[in-house]
């Protein structure tokens, strides 16, 4: 979940404007072969915001997207105000997060692995084994996850993205694991957003055709955002325009980023 409580980065948004490090190995088989699908791990339903407008991009770029979410999110209040908790919150955010993604035209439906929400850190070990069992299964030539910063100091972002790092190293599945990352540039998405160093960016996301998606499937987290909140995110999208990613392992993944992310959107 990106806020946990009341999702206060609205009151931020109106005070701020807007060395890669490669894993190289020998390729087995050409990108082509394996197929152009890609593996999003997320820690709660809404984390999808974070790379939404990316998402989108690479629907419509005929991208087969898999989006993981680790916990339902059954922990925090119902914004609807319908007094959900728990497995009703939980099968309720399951629903928005399903329609959020539809949104941004992902017509796969999510996987949940229904770790109760504010313990993945106990579940890491057993987290690990899923995701190493679920790309051999998808065998995705990206995967998109969580750094060591979790984007925004949520601990469930930062286990999440521990275990998709080292499910990632243990498997042969994917070529390119890309972190989310932010830096000062960018209106903060959280009061605790952890920005990276500009030099630490390898990739850099227009995203600004995207915005009526983004805004669709933000507007799907009833639950999760109140009503004020969805009206200050639509000025947000119009504002932010940019989604920024980290190289993490990169095996022998260059063709796939030169065709599916323009040429100027790379770091030299």
């Amino acid at each position: 979940m990106i806020i946990r409580k009341h999702k206060s980065w609205i009151t931020l948004f109106f005070l701020f404007s807007t060395i890669p490090i490669l894993f190289e190995c020998e390729s087995k088989k050409p990108v082509e072969e394996i197929g152009e699908k890609i593996c999003v791990i997320l820690a709660h339903p809404d984390d999808e915001t974070m790379v939404s407008g990316t998402l989108a991009l690479l629907s419509t770029k005929g991208c087969d997207i898999r989006v993981v979410y680790v916990t339902s999110g059954d922990d925090g209040p119902d914004e609807t105000g319908q007094g959900l908790h728990g497995e009703s919150l939980a099968k309720v955010r399951e629903q928005e997060a399903e329609a959020a993604l539809q949104a941004l035209g992902i017509q796969q439906s999510p996987i949940f692995l229904k770790v109760p929400d504010g313990h993945v850190s106990d579940r890491v070990d057993d987290l690990k084994d899923a995701l190493l069992n679920l790309l051999a299964d998808i065998e995705p030539v990206m995967i998109i996850g969580f750094g060591p910063d979790g984007m925004t100091g949520d601990w469930d972002h930062t286990m999440t993205g521990l275990a998709t790092d080292v499910a990632f190293d243990l498997t042969d599945s994917g070529k390119l694991l890309l972190h989310m990352a932010q830096t000062e540039r960018l209106i903060p998405i959280s009061e605790t957003s952890v920005f990276v160093s500009e030099l630490a960016v390898d990739l850099r996301v227009n995203v600004a055709d995207y915005t009526a998606q983004r805004v669709h499937a933000f507007d799907a987290h009833h639950t999760q955002f109140p009503r004020r909140a969805r009206i200050a995110y639509k000025v947000l999208a119009h504002t932010r325009k940019t989604e920024e990613f980290i190289i993490s392992r990169n095996r022998n993944a260059e063709n796939f980023l030169r065709k599916y992310f323009d040429a100027g959107t790379l770091k030299k």
